[in-house]
């Protein structure tokens, strides 16, 4: 997709989200983001994702197996949904969640699939396509919020706002929550690559929800439990 690196920049040799690992176990919504399969996107949210999760613990272990003294550093929303999984399979982790307003993160994710979609097919079904990614973040989010209802304190909470605001001190706010070592040589390292790979170094990546046929007030109102919950009332202003 040609607008595709403003939007979710991706090579070989760079940092890629984890979702990747599950999509070997073939239970992964990673499918459904690169075509329009409404059925196996119906059929991932009834499924137990367990036996999946072992297999990628699994996966985790070979990576590790190289050098079993460092930490990985995983990423994927796709975990938002699967926090109780994740807690049974791999009780090691220390679990980070950022929180954005869903008025954002929709809107986001509608454009980035929007270009993965009409690679696709000829006959894009948009309605249909941003529906299905409404429904399946509320259904997200609802196995979300039951699972830290069960677990509480089992994750450190960041904010999109302050994350893009202060890279740094937020890192160091989750090494300080996690009694993890901080050195002012990864302080600086970090620094270097946010320099290397500053906020739209590939184009900047605009989208708003009425481009899909959405309002931020309809899908406020669908998402309003999660934005009471962490205060996400003020989002910022659609790019």
């Amino acid at each position: 997709a040609p607008d595709f690196d403003r939007k979710h920049y991706t090579r070989v040799d760079t940092p890629e989200e984890c979702i990747w690992l599950l999509a070997n176990t073939f239970l992964s919504p990673l499918f459904w983001a690169f075509a329009p399969v409404y059925g196996y996107l119906d059929w991932y949210k009834n499924q137990d994702r367990l036996q999946a999760y072992y297999e990628y613990r699994l996966l985790l272990q070979v990576l590790q197996g190289a050098d079993p003294t460092r930490r990985l550093a995983l990423k994927s929303s796709t975990h938002t949904g699967a926090v109780e999984t994740l807690l049974q399979t791999v009780p090691g982790a220390l679990l980070i969640q950022t929180h954005r307003n869903p008025v954002e993160t929709s809107a986001s994710l509608v454009s980035l699939f929007y270009s993965l979609h009409s690679r696709m097919t000829e006959r894009l079904d948009v309605p249909r396509m941003t529906e299905a990614i409404l429904s399946f973040h509320e259904h997200q989010i609802t196995r979300n919020l039951a699972a830290r209802d069960a677990h509480p304190g089992a994750m450190f909470d960041v904010y999109y706002d302050r994350l893009v605001a202060d890279p740094i001190g937020t890192v160091r706010d989750i090494y300080d929550h996690y009694d993890l070592a901080w050195s002012e040589e990864f302080a600086e390292r970090l620094n270097y690559y946010l320099q290397l790979n500053p906020n739209g170094k590939h184009g900047a990546h605009r989208y708003a929800p009425e481009t899909f046929g959405q309002t931020g007030e309809a899908i406020s109102e669908r998402f309003a439990a999660y934005i009471e919950r962490f205060e996400l009332t003020s989002p910022n202003g659609i790019q």
